[in-house]
């Protein structure tokens, strides 16, 4: 059996064991403390700790999370203890990734890809049936009418989604599941 890991993991995979013992000196077996692992994305998920010294354990079992759970996920690290008094406080939080099952995904039809992905293919796709047609940019039928767009157009689009591409691959690398988002406000 493999180590222990030490902290919530940034991706969690569907199908996997995982152990992960957490060791935190605020909160000692001995002095009356437990901790439960919640997980709040579609589901609640709930797995409570087993408590040696200052070391609370937790397992993920292979069946905990499921295809529906695929995507982002919030966790929470609850303490609590009701000796010598009620209490109860947030040892930690965070976010994780829960992925596809990889065996799973390899016995699927066709490739997971993000939104990115699949549009900067269309693009590169749409590029390469312009260069090798004689494709028109408009055109007119029964009174409807269709307009392309340009191929610079096209190229700019391309250069957006590539960046975007780029930067899941860097975010997924590092175990994030996405850009963090930016706010823009104005004050008169």
């Amino acid at each position: 059996m493999s180590e222990p890991l030490r902290e919530i993991p940034p991706a969690i995979y569907i199908g996997d064991t995982a152990t992960i013992a957490i060791t935190d000196e605020r909160f000692q077996a001995s002095d009356g403390w437990t901790m439960e692992l919640r997980f709040a994305g579609g589901e609640l998920v709930t797995l409570s700790g087993s408590a040696s010294g200052s070391t609370h354990t937790f397992t993920i079992a292979a069946d905990t999370f499921d295809s529906a759970s695929v995507g982002g996920i919030e966790w929470t690290l609850l303490a609590s203890r009701t000796v010598p008094q009620a209490e109860r406080c947030v040892a930690g939080s965070g976010r994780s990734t829960i992925k596809a099952d990889p065996a799973a995904v390899a016995e699927a039809p066709g490739v997971v890809t993000t939104h990115a992905e699949r549009m900067l293919a269309a693009i590169e796709a749409a590029l390469e049936q312009r260069a090798l047609s004689a494709d028109q940019r408009s055109y007119t039928i029964d009174g409807r009418s269709l307009e392309r767009m340009t191929p610079s157009e096209l190229s700019a689009w391309r250069a957006v989604y590539r960046n975007q591409v780029q930067t899941e691959a860097i975010l997924s690398a590092k175990g994030i599941d996405r850009a963090p988002m930016k706010v823009r406000s104005r004050f008169a």
